[in-house]
């Protein structure tokens, strides 16, 4: 029983999907404006997103610049985290359609009774659908690569496995999440509902926590 437990330690670490901000293109009217970012859901556990992003453009295509801080519901918030800094790029807004490619790295720690552990990796996705001043729906497809690992045993670990090695590990693993995001906008707020699967990189098989859901509030600040 222990063994099996340790292993789902390991696994959720190396495969839990990253928080993706989400926004309402077409709820920007100001080209440079803060949006400030709470999101709650399930992701392996019931997890909160911090999120800050700043709207922009390069060579005239919209571009928001971002950051996310997330954390596992518990006593201690600091032993299990993930940052994560990027982009995400839109193509010009085309009868209200846009797609929205999107780029995270990504920086994971966990620490648990039997290893700590942090992780360094990537999340790349796109966006597609309808967007509205006050309504968007859109679907998405991405993959959340775990690119490298560091992998400390302690005690408790090394009493069922003595001969573990910690160090680096690489290649670890990944996984392909899909899905469909909803949301409307009022005034400065958007609210945003996220829905989908995930699938492992090797076999496409379905991870030992299959869905995704989470449930976003969007603060729109405009740049005077």
């Amino acid at each position: 029983m222990r063994k099996i437990k340790i292993s789902l330690i390991i696994i959720m670490f190396i495969f839990q999907k990253s928080y993706s901000q989400q926004y309402n293109w077409n709820a920007l009217t100001n080209q440079k404006a803060h949006v400030v970012s709470l999101t709650y859901g399930l992701d392996y556990g019931m997890t909160t997103c911090l999120g800050y992003g700043y709207s922009t453009s390069i060579a005239e295509l919209p571009l928001i610049l971002a950051v996310d801080y997330s954390f596992p519901s518990g006593k201690i918030i600091f032993d299990d985290f993930k940052v994560r800094t990027g982009f995400h790029l839109s193509s010009p807004n085309t009868n209200n359609f846009r797609a929205i490619a999107k780029i995270y790295g990504v920086f994971r720690r966990l620490e648990s009774d039997y290893t700590n552990q942090f992780n360094f990796g990537s999340d790349a996705g796109i966006v597609t659908g309808f967007f509205k001043p006050r309504f968007f729906i859109a679907g998405e497809f991405g993959f959340d690569k775990a690119i490298v690992s560091h992998i400390k045993h302690k005690e408790l670990y090394l009493e069922i496995y003595p001969d573990a090695k910690s160090g680096w590990y690489i290649p670890m693993g990944g996984n392909y999440y899909y899905g469909l995001q909803a949301g409307y906008s009022a005034r400065k707020i958007d609210l945003i509902m996220r829905i989908g699967q995930t699938k492992t990189e090797t076999s496409f098989d379905n991870n030992f926590m299959p869905f995704y859901l989470n449930l976003c509030i969007n603060f729109r600040i405009d740049k005077r």
